[in-house]
């Protein structure tokens, strides 16, 4: 019974420290197949459908799997499946297991693809020494192949979330080595939006005009729509941020129209009602972002929106306003697509009903 409790408030623990930057996963994986680097267009697909396969493995075909690799080592294929398979576990013997692939990419193969994915991510708090030992392995593949600009891109997307500072300077060497290459300018936007989530006013805005730098140099027309978008969501938050009203809108609206578009692109319609929304509360109209925050919630989600749930920054904002009625009605809504967090929207929803503001986690930013 007392394991069984430590471990879930492991998972509890695990989940509250990560959401944002899980979802900032999710997004890395799907910008960082937008544009073409050195790394094969196709290796990162392959790489990716090889993953997929190993999440939906079973104990005993993982089993098999490890079983295979005695005999075959250097096997990338049935190591990026057994990442996959071992992703989201949480006990001691599946995250050794785990911890043991990604070493094993970073020493053998860190000019490959996945190496580079958040699959090959560590974590200083719950992975402690073992992290630091994929740091220095990192260091010294950097030193190594200092004038290789994928091995340093791939060592910055490891150290992206916990040590941006030094992401930051990989990012730029690799640039400086490989300067016509966007894929720098997508992962340093990327990167510096995760700052957009830090408390200080100051430290959001730098981060927000970074971000702008770095992204808008994308979006020129080369992007299709449907993966545009993920880019645009970036920035039409980081223009927010940064103070661009104007700017914001017209990425918010360009979100919209992508949705009208394509109608299964969730994120796009979320998130550009959510910007609007709160462009409407700036400007005083409260009726206006009411009507955002219902169409927001009416999205048909996507795979971040029904794996982490939505964005709640909008609500909250009209929480402190007063308005409770229609914070009711937009948790209801996302229930239809976030059916793995009914017991969070459940709890949100009594506490809005009892009259209180929920923490909403760290749902506000991402």
């Amino acid at each position: 019974m007392g394991e069984r409790l430590v471990r879930r408030g492991l998972l509890m623990f695990y989940k509250s420290i990560n959401m944002a930057f899980l979802v900032s996963m999710l997004y890395f994986m799907s910008l960082n197949l937008l544009l073409n680097g050195q790394d094969s267009e196709a290796s990162k697909v392959n790489s990716i459908n090889l993953i997929k396969a190993g999440i939906n493995l079973s104990a005993d075909e993982a089993k098999q799997l490890e079983d295979r690799l005695e005999l075959d080592p250097n096997s990338m294929g049935l190591r990026a499946q057994l990442l996959g398979y071992y992703f989201d576990k949480m006990d001691g013997s599946a995250r050794k297991a785990r911890v043991s692939h990604v070493l094993w990419f970073i020493r053998n193969a860190p000019g490959e693809s996945l190496s580079g994915l958040p699959y090959c991510w560590l974590n200083p708090i719950l992975d402690g020494e073992v992290y630091y030992r994929a740091k220095n392995l990192w260091l010294h593949q950097v030193q190594t192949y200092k004038d290789h600009p994928i091995v340093l891109g791939h060592a910055a997307s490891f150290f992206s979330v916990y040590e941006r500072n030094l992401a930051e300077d990989l990012l730029k060497r690799a640039s400086d080595i490989d300067p016509n290459n966007t894929q720098w300018s997508l992962q340093l936007g990327y990167l510096y939006s995760l700052s957009l989530n830090d408390a200080s006013v100051t430290t959001r805005r730098e981060a927000a005009q970074k971000t702008l730098f770095h992204l808008e140099k994308l979006v020129d027309g080369r992007i299709e729509k449907t993966e545009r978008a993920s880019v645009v969501i970036m920035l039409a938050r980081a223009a927010y941020e940064a103070g661009h009203l104007e700017k914001a809108r017209n990425y918010a609206q360009e979100l919209l129209s992508i949705s009208q578009t394509h109608s299964s692109h969730g994120d796009a319609v979320h998130h550009g009602n959510l910007i609007l929304g709160s462009l409407a509360l700036k400007l005083g109209s409260v009726e206006k972002a009411k009507g955002h925050l219902i169409a927001a919630g009416k999205t048909p989600g996507s795979n971040v929106l029904n794996s982490f749930g939505p964005r709640m920054s909008l609500a909250k904002e009209l929480l402190e306003k007063g308005e409770r009625d229609v914070v009711i009605e937009y948790l209801s809504l996302c229930a239809v697509f976030w059916k793995s967090g009914k017991a969070v929207l459940d709890n949100w929803l009594a506490t809005v009903k009892g009259g209180g503001v929920p923490s909403f986690e760290s749902r506000i930013g991402y």
